[in-house]
């Protein structure tokens, strides 16, 4: 499944400790895409009931404002969940429940069922179908 390159490395984890000064420590993005410079997607995956960081959460939503804050730019950030429990099962992000969305300094609930990929594809379906024209790719899903 997926494009796992190096699958045992994935599984290597990261020491934050020597960057952490009090309330001050580094965060990971789940996910990152960029549109072409003008468009930029940023998702942060958590296991259902698990809630983001207050800290995270202002990240995100920094980046996103600073990036719209140029002239013909949009930016999104998506909060999703997924029900893998088991860690020894891999989570297709694309599949994974948007709960909520950071969009034009706004944060929107979702309350519908919608998945990662079908708010990717909405946010920026013109990029893609522009991109997968270029590689004379006709499929929207990856």
């Amino acid at each position: 499944m997926g494009m796992f390159k190096y699958r045992e490395r994935a599984k290597q984890l990261i020491d934050f400790g020597s960057l952490s000064w009090g309330k001050v420590h580094p965060t990971d993005i789940d996910a990152v895409l960029e549109f072409g410079g003008k468009k930029l997607v940023l998702i942060e995956l958590k296991t259902k009931g698990k809630e983001v960081d207050l800290g995270q959460r202002l990240l995100l939503e920094r980046i996103a404002d600073n990036w719209k804050s140029t002239e013909g730019n949009d930016a999104l950030v998506i909060y999703a969940e997924h029900e893998q429990f088991d860690t020894d099962e891999d989570v297709d992000l694309g599949m994974a429940k948007v709960k909520s969305i950071y969009w034009d300094n706004k944060n929107i609930e979702l309350n519908h069922d919608r998945n990662v990929q079908g708010v990717v594809l909405g946010f920026a379906r013109q990029e893609i179908i522009e991109r997968l024209k270029k590689e004379e790719c006709l499929q929207l899903k990856p």
